[in-house]
């Protein structure tokens, strides 16, 4: 069902220090933030990509979905050292 407009999360928008939107309020911790072209190329696609929500709904992950998959078990992480010319190797832990 639909939320009212008094019951949607309300959004801040704000030019970043270099001159992109951001948009507060969408998650938690950190704006959503794109140059001016890239919010362009996004509402220049709003049906594709409208269409394909719709068609992979099932696939996709909502902010309903993950708080129920946080009772699943943790992910298996797996540590990868990645080399290189210019820095000490590095080890980094990535989910599989």
């Amino acid at each position: 069902m639909p939320k009212s407009i008094s019951e949607k999360k309300q959004i801040r928008l704000k030019v970043s220090p270099k001159g992109a939107l951001s948009i507060y309020g969408i998650n938690t911790r950190f704006p959503v933030t794109l140059y001016k072209n890239q919010w362009l190329t996004i509402f220049e696609h709003q049906d594709l990509i409208m269409q394909f929500l719709d068609e992979n709904d099932s696939e996709l992950s909502s902010k309903d979905n993950i708080k129920e998959s946080e009772h699943e078990e943790p992910k298996q992480k797996t540590q990868v050292k990645v080399e290189s010319n210019h820095y000490d190797s590095q080890y980094y832990d990535i989910q599989d």
